[in-house]
């Protein structure tokens, strides 16, 4: 909430990351569903012992739109099946994509398939777009855009 008043938006915000990033995404839309319309957490999990949200919320709830490699080792993918099938059982419409043959890394499918989603989210709500994937050559760690 500080971060909604220090940066005001017209909406929700729209989040994702990458590894712990995607951890975060998925975290903070399920503890925060009233900040967020949209997650997109890639190579992620919701962890067992993040338990029901503390209040309830008001309005819809966000959209998840998860990533994982099939052959990701460092953060299983069975892990993401569960997390995505657990918001569902809750009722919040959350989906899984998943990359067969791809480890804990963003290929360039991947990575495409993310820029669709987060093109797709903002053509939806103008909002505040928070961006956290492990840094990579020629590219920053967090970057921050505001659209409208």
């Amino acid at each position: 909430h500080t971060l909604s008043k220090s940066r005001p938006t017209r909406g929700k915000a729209v989040i994702t990351g990458f590894s712990q990033g995607g951890v975060l995404s998925f975290v903070v839309a399920f503890r925060h569903p009233d900040s967020v319309s949209t997650a997109i957490p890639v190579g992620g999990i919701l962890p067992e012992e993040i338990k029901q949200p503390p209040v309830e919320q008001q309005g819809p709830p966000p959209v998840v739109r998860a990533l994982h490699g099939e052959d990701d080792r460092l953060v299983e993918y069975a892990r993401s099946q569960a997390s995505v099938a657990r918001l569902k059982k809750l009722g919040i419409d959350a989906t899984l994509k998943s990359f067969p043959g791809v480890a804990h890394r963003i290929p360039p499918a991947m990575r495409k398939a993310l820029y669709n989603l987060l093109k797709q989210a903002l053509r939806e709500k103008p909002i505040l777009l928070f961006y956290l994937l492990k840094p990579e050559p020629r590219s920053p760690e967090i970057q921050l855009w505001r659209t409208a």
